[in-house]
């Protein structure tokens, strides 16, 4: 936050009273929380001494996201996004009974509106506020020769966020961050059933932190 500050002195410009519409399309990294799954994959590991490849997931995941919103003055900024992020991984190899092989995917799709302000105090580049969102996650498996399955559940998230947005950039580059921290728990005891692992929780709170690139297109 220092380091932004200092940044935005040497760039503030006379304010503009105009509103501002913005279309923009983003890409996200979350660094996510995702020991459940983990867990899961580990216990699966264990049981398939034969497999020679074997399935990891990265508590980092890729990510876009796209909306809309407006710029009030220079004062606040609201918008609607769409965000989607994916993650797969694979398992294969020779068992006694032949050649197998299973794929795993995290995906995790949702809607959110953004609320957020700026003052002179923040020099009108740095906004802060707050998001509610909506997303589904599911933890899937898709195999050649098995049966496919799912494990989702959907999640209300309320995340604090702040956006740094250069005066030089026309309020077309925008740097954003955020804690999404879920107001539910997820249901994971499918997981032991369709994976046949013990050694794994009954419940997900999928907290993350997330930091997004974002252009805008007008």
């Amino acid at each position: 936050m220092v380091f932004l500050t200092v940044l935005c002195s040497g760039q503030q410009e006379k304010a503009s009273i105009k509103d501002k519409g913005s279309v923009y399309f983003g890409i996200s990294r979350s660094f996510r929380s995702l020991k459940v799954f983990k867990m899961a994959l580990k216990d699966y590991n264990e049981k398939r001494d034969w497999l020679q490849t074997r399935p990891e997931i990265s508590n980092n995941m890729t990510g876009f996201t796209v909306g809309s919103g407006l710029f009030i003055s220079n004062k606040s900024y609201y918008d609607f996004n769409l965000f989607y992020y994916n993650q797969k991984t694979k398992a294969d190899g020779y068992s006694k009974y032949g050649y197998s092989s299973r794929e795993f995917r995290i995906r995790d799709i949702g809607l959110g509106f953004d609320y957020l302000f700026t003052n002179s105090s923040l020099l009108n580049q740095i906004y802060i506020g707050s998001s509610l969102k909506i997303s589904k996650l599911s933890f899937r498996s898709f195999s050649t020769f098995y049966k496919s399955w799912s494990v989702n559940g959907v999640n209300v998230i309320f995340a604090p966020k702040a956006q740094y947005i250069p005066s030089f950039l026309k309020k077309r580059g925008i740097i954003d961050f955020q804690f999404n921290l879920p107001l539910n728990l997820i249901e994971a005891t499918d997981l032991k059933t369709q994976m046949g692992v013990k050694d794994t929780q009954e419940h997900i709170w999928p907290y993350s932190f997330d930091i997004s690139l974002k252009l805008s297109l007008l």
